[in-house]
């Protein structure tokens, strides 16, 4: 029987396997790393002189540059017909 993947079904789908799950222990690893330092940023960030005027701004810029740029994303990519 022919197969369409060129006779490799199991070993291009273990393939694939291994690196999804490496992808994924990657970003579990990732955002692990996040959550232990992001809760405290805001104390090291007063702690190193800045007021706290400046601490909320600085840790507002991030979220608020994400909500403007989304929908360029959107767009970009129903331009470009890629998700």
């Amino acid at each position: 029987m022919h197969q369409p993947d060129g006779g490799q079904g199991a070993a291009a789908f273990a393939g694939a396997c291994w690196q999804t799950r490496l992808s994924k222990g990657m970003y579990f690893v990732y955002y692990c790393a996040i959550s232990f330092y992001v809760p405290f940023l805001p104390l090291f960030l007063e702690e190193a002189g800045l007021s706290l005027t400046t601490v909320g701004m600085m840790l507002g810029v991030r979220p608020l540059i994400s909500m403007l740029s989304a929908p360029f994303w959107g767009r970009s990519s129903t331009l470009n017909h890629k998700l």
